[in-house]
């Protein structure tokens, strides 16, 4: 997140790719960013030989969930409903995945027939997310616009 604030506060103008990364080798920021990034991949590889892939994986993916609050606090930019519901998606998700993959030692992995049960809510959860989120289609005069929710969505909600 600092490298990317770095690269936008660098120049107001418009510029390539190389341009943006000729000036910011320029800035600290974007090498302080570049460090801490470093970091994180080496405490990344300490975790991977500490402990399991679905662990350390699902982990690294809430690093997503503090982006968000604190992207919000530095830009000043509330965090919309939205974001805040995928956040928790987001959560939900790792959760379901962590406890199915179940990282013990030893064991390699969930059993298929498991993690087909999670694919199939996660995908009917996702759907009702986006059909939620999406509002009503673009309509025309042969079409008019459903009075009823969808039945993805009716069906998520019982």
């Amino acid at each position: 997140m600092v490298r990317q604030r770095s690269a936008q506060e660098i120049t107001n103008e418009r510029v390539g790719h190389f341009e943006l990364f000729r000036l910011s080798l320029r800035d600290i920021r974007w090498w302080w960013g570049g460090l801490a990034a470093a970091a994180s991949f080496a405490l990344q590889a300490v975790a991977l030989v500490l402990g399991s892939v679905v662990l350390v994986q699902a982990l690294q993916v809430t690093a997503l969930l503090f982006a968000l609050p604190t992207n919000a606090r530095l830009t000043g930019h509330p965090v919309t409903r939205r974001e805040w519901l995928w956040a928790v998606l987001l959560a939900g998700a790792v959760a379901v995945f962590v406890i199915v993959g179940d990282p013990a030692a030893g064991y390699q992995r969930g059993a298929l027939t498991a993690w087909f049960i999670v694919a199939v809510v996660l995908v009917m959860l996702v759907a009702a997310v986006v059909d939620a989120l999406a509002g009503p289609a673009v309509v025309n005069d042969r079409f008019p616009p459903p009075t009823e929710p969808s039945a993805l969505v009716a069906m998520s909600w019982k």
